[in-house]
């Protein structure tokens, strides 16, 4: 993929990559400590910044949401529930709202939920 970002191949997949690569970062930031949950709502936005540009949006919620069960199994805390319900609530809703291709899918989709 490093062919197609780099001098003049520029498209929606070097942008997505980019943004989702950040989504993962500011998620993972997030779970440090508890007074780390501001890092999700960066997540969020990069996250709803990948919606715009990307069809495969569906791949990084789904990816998180599964980190955030496996974590979940292993030690519930209320700094991965406050984290994750931002960066659900805050990305899907701002990507719902603004973007109308994605329209209400994230909600009726049982792929997303």
């Amino acid at each position: 993929h490093l062919m197609r970002s780099v001098a003049g191949g520029f498209d929606n997949e070097c942008m997505a990559v980019s943004l989702m690569n950040s989504t993962f970062y500011f998620w993972c930031r997030s779970l440090r400590s508890d007074g780390s949950w501001p890092w999700a709502v960066l997540a969020a936005l990069s996250y709803f910044c990948m919606v715009s540009t990307w069809g495969g949006y569906v791949f990084v919620v789904n990816v998180i949401a599964c980190h955030a069960f496996c974590l979940m199994l292993w030690r519930h805390s209320t700094k991965l529930h406050r984290s994750f319900s931002i960066f659900f609530m805050l990305g899907t809703g701002l990507a719902v709202w603004l973007i109308p291709v994605v329209g209400w899918t994230p909600l009726r989709s049982l792929e997303q939920l």
